[in-house]
């Protein structure tokens, strides 16, 4: 009788799309019997939370320029959080945007973006289509510029995209501002708040 070395098999899965979030368990049943239990957990995204504001220079890559100095231009850093706030270190979440409802000084244009198009990469450093490995996407640049005074608004809904299964993470309501050129402010009220 030979023995041979018994052969271990990793296989590292993705929960499929549409699988319930939250505590799973798993085990294998052969004719020779049933294994231990596995537990997993299922992430989900579910928020996201800034990490940083930060405004982008006239002139430079993303920003304003000098003949359209109104306004304020920003790179918002975000972190995608599962349903127990916890971050979900993936670097294969794919954030996506609408832009909708779009009021420049009274006017309404509508929905300049009604349907989800990926919020990166553009022309701005470090943007990317897919969260990086901590979970984390860079939105830039933001804001608005021109050669005139104004007030701006719109509402932006942020999805991620995993697989083939899309969340719904966050609704920014923005108001831009700007009175004088070289300055302006942006905010949603309450995590995203930038002046210059």
């Amino acid at each position: 009788m030979k023995w041979g070395k018994p052969q271990t098999r990793t296989k590292r899965e993705s929960a499929p799309a549409g699988a319930r979030s939250g505590d799973h368990v798993v085990w294998v049943s052969t004719a020779e019997g049933t294994s231990n239990s596995v537990y997993f957990y299922v992430q989900v995204p579910t928020t996201l939370g800034v990490v940083s504001v930060s405004t982008i220079a006239t002139g430079s890559t993303g920003g304003c320029t000098s003949g359209e100095d109104y306004g304020i231009r920003v790179a918002i850093k975000y972190q995608v959080f599962d349903q127990s706030t916890q971050a979900i270190t993936s670097s294969y979440m794919e954030p996506q945007e609408k832009i909708l409802n779009y009021v420049l000084n009274g006017q309404n244009y509508g929905d300049l973006l009604p349907n989800w198009a990926d919020i990166g990469p553009s022309q701005y450093p470090g943007t990317t289509k897919c969260t990086d490995g901590s979970g984390q996407f860079l939105d830039a640049p933001y804001g608005t510029c021109a050669s005139f005074a104004f007030t701006n608004s719109f509402t932006q809904p942020i999805s991620i995209l995993a697989g083939t299964a899309r969340y719904s993470v966050r609704t920014n309501n923005v108001a831009i501002t700007s009175s004088s050129q070289g300055h302006g402010s942006v905010t949603n009220g309450s995590d995203i708040q930038k002046s210059r």
